[in-house]
């Protein structure tokens, strides 16, 4: 995983980015599941990916208004 780094230490940017990752690892998962021999990977992928998307939309949404509201406050 290449944003793992950027992901850890909190970088808004990485998170911001990392969704078009996410969104590649579900047509990875899409691409598996209509395999029938790798169904169940396949939709491991899909869920995991959607995890990850969603987790890297709500902390960029939130950490944006929050930077947003201390900088208005400063």
């Amino acid at each position: 995983m290449f944003p793992l780094f950027g992901l850890l230490n909190g970088k808004l940017y990485t998170h911001a980015w990392s969704m078009y990752l996410a969104i590649f690892y579900f047509i990875v998962g899409v691409w598996y599941a209509g395999n029938s021999e790798d169904l169940m990977i396949g939709l491991y992928v899909i869920f995991a990916s959607l995890v990850f998307f969603l987790g890297t939309v709500l902390y960029t949404r939130f950490m944006g208004k929050q930077m947003k509201a201390q900088e208005s406050s400063d």
